[in-house]
């Protein structure tokens, strides 16, 4: 062994021990990961991106959900992502990208559940009698609450509101669209409870922008969930829900489950030997969302940086060949 690569041995060694049988890494965030052989990757791989608690999400934010649920390789980030560009059903239900649209409402939020949106999505190929999907989504922690109906009319909406009135409490104010099933009747329960219904413009319906990309993820998830019949989406809804409420989110920071109970949720794929935990002595019980985006970034710094050391290796190896040959 070199010399340099003896020093970065031992510089490694540090971060690592020995539970038998598995090895484990002390990340750079304090959070114990156990290190995967090479035949799990694949099943992993595919347990975060097409599982039943997956929703086929982007390479970043799967492998973020790897790293957060205490599983760790060297290269998990480019792999997560080639995995994730091999993906069948991603690629038959890509995104369409939009340009030039006109700018959109921002509504200021400060608590928890202040603000709702809510949206009808569909209609949709009839499923067991529904044809239509009823979204609720906070603009703060990103929770996401739905339900599958058989129209899109007030009752339902105002029945929706009811129950979930009842579970998390009156917000200041509800974001909706200019339908008619958002009028009328929908208004008198509003104005009951004391709640400010706010509506989105005539010219930009996506001015609700919280709900219109929340309904954007649910339909991704259940498009690549559905058979091709596309008769099963109500039954795939529990799933979709379940799937975007663990799925990492940019701009909170985290998870919308662990924002709103402040813990991590129990998946499927779950450390039965070593469960991860959170070294909060090492961290500040304060942390900014800044703190926790530049904790993750370190770790896919750590991958970069592996990389760059193997190529280093590899054009060491290569010049020696050529100085030898000459």
């Amino acid at each position: 062994m070199m010399t340099h690569a003896k020093r970065k041995f031992n510089s490694d060694m540090k971060h690592y021990f020995w539970e038998d049988p598995h090895l484990f890494r002390i990340g750079a965030n304090a959070i114990i990961r156990r290190c995967v052989m090479d035949y799990e990757m694949e099943s992993i791989l595919y347990h975060f991106h097409e599982g039943p608690t997956s929703g086929h999400h982007g390479g970043n934010c799967t492998a973020r959900k790897v790293l957060q649920l205490g599983f760790y390789w060297p290269s998990s980030f480019k792999d997560v992502g080639a995995f994730a560009r091999r993906c069948d059903r991603c690629h038959r239900s890509g995104n369409i990208s939009a340009h030039d649209e006109m700018p959109q409402n921002v509504f200021i939020t400060c608590e928890i559940f202040d603000v709702w949106g809510i949206d009808f999505m569909g209609p949709f190929l009839p499923s067991f009698g529904n044809l239509y999907i009823l979204v609720f989504v906070d603009y703060v922690s990103r929770w996401a609450e739905a339900q599958a109906l058989h129209t899109n009319d007030a009752i339902c909406a105002c029945q929706f509101l009811k129950q979930l009135f009842s579970r998390f409490g009156m917000p200041r104010a509800i974001v909706s669209g200019r339908g008619i099933h958002f009028q009328g009747q929908f208004d008198k329960l509003l104005s009951c409870y004391v709640v400010t219904h706010k509506v989105s413009v005539a010219y930009h319906p996506q001015t609700s922008g919280q709900t219109e990309l929340t309904n954007q993820e649910f339909k991704r998830i259940i498009e690549k969930r559905v058979d091709q019949s596309r008769k099963d989406c109500s039954t795939k809804l529990d799933d979709a829900l379940w799937e975007y409420k663990t799925a990492y989110k940019t701009l909170i920071g985290t998870l919308p489950y662990r924002h709103i109970y402040e813990k991590a949720c129990q998946l499927p794929v779950q450390l039965d030997e070593h469960q991860t935990f959170w070294a909060l002595e090492l961290l500040n019980l304060d942390v900014s969302l800044a703190d926790v985006e530049r904790k993750m970034q370190m770790l896919e710094m750590e991958e970069w940086c592996y990389h760059a050391y193997e190529n280093t290796n590899y054009t060491r190896s290569e010049r020696s060949v050529f100085t030898t040959l000459d």
